[in-house]
């Protein structure tokens, strides 16, 4: 992959992008000084990011498998929910 020979610089660079696009929509909706982004939503907040990784798995043949994109979103996803 071209990106590869940049280093893992870039395809960090990538994989942020990527992950920071798909996770704009959860965000929005469930930041935490809204009612949606209280404790009582956490169901609500997991049904949306099983939402985005489904999605993502379904274009997981775009990204080269030992990138683990479905690993990179999860921890960023972790990382918002903190």
């Amino acid at each position: 992959m071209p990106a590869d020979t940049n280093g893992p610089g870039c395809r960090n660079m990538l994989l942020d992008r990527h992950s920071t696009l798909l996770l704009r929509e959860y965000r929005r909706i469930f930041r935490s000084s809204d009612e949606a982004g209280g404790l009582d939503n956490v169901g609500r907040r997991y049904a949306f990011f099983m939402r985005v990784l489904k999605a993502q798995q379904a274009d997981e043949g775009m990204w080269p498998e030992a990138w683990k994109v479905g690993e990179w979103i999860t921890a960023r996803f972790a990382e918002m929910t903190v």
